[in-house]
């Protein structure tokens, strides 16, 4: 089994990334996904974690990585959110297989709750990380699969 090692680099280590790296590794168990930030105060979003564990996700503090230990490893595609970071970023040159650049948007809603805020944006990184997953890494493997992550039968 060959592990797919992928980074997702944002500005700031926020919860949108690290769902999209737990949805990632929901898809295929050959998925390694980690998330970091390029100013240094990664944390780990406890908050993230409730959304997802209702969706049977499990998002831990393994998906959260320093930006100086990512640097240091190989990745097959780095996911750069919202142009942090540009494609010839020399700290990355040699150690990167493929770039893909994901727009994350804000997303805020003031009707909503904090809890229904999270639950909200969960739903939509799962959809942005099934499109990502079926598009850029693994589109030729689709034959077979049989879920969009968990829950797949929720509207």
């Amino acid at each position: 089994m060959v592990m797919i090692r992928i980074l997702i680099v944002d500005n700031q280590n926020n919860f949108r990334t690290q769902m999209v790296a737990a949805w990632l590794q929901s898809f295929d168990c050959e998925i390694n996904a980690v998330a970091t930030d390029t100013i240094g105060k990664y944390s780990f979003d406890a908050e993230a974690k409730i959304a997802m564990n209702k969706m049977n996700v499990e998002l831990s503090d393994t998906n959260v990585t320093d930006f100086n230990t990512a640097l240091s490893k190989n990745w097959d595609f780095i996911i750069v959110v919202n142009h942090c970071i540009e494609h010839n970023d020399k700290r990355f040159v040699g150690n990167v297989m493929y770039w893909h650049t994901m727009n994350l948007h804000e997303f805020t809603n003031e009707t909503l709750t904090k809890e229904e805020f999270y639950n909200y944006v969960c739903d939509k990184m799962r959809f942005e990380a099934l499109a990502l997953y079926t598009q850029k890494i693994s589109p030729t493997d689709m034959i077979g699969l049989d879920n969009c992550g968990a829950h797949c039968d929720l509207p």
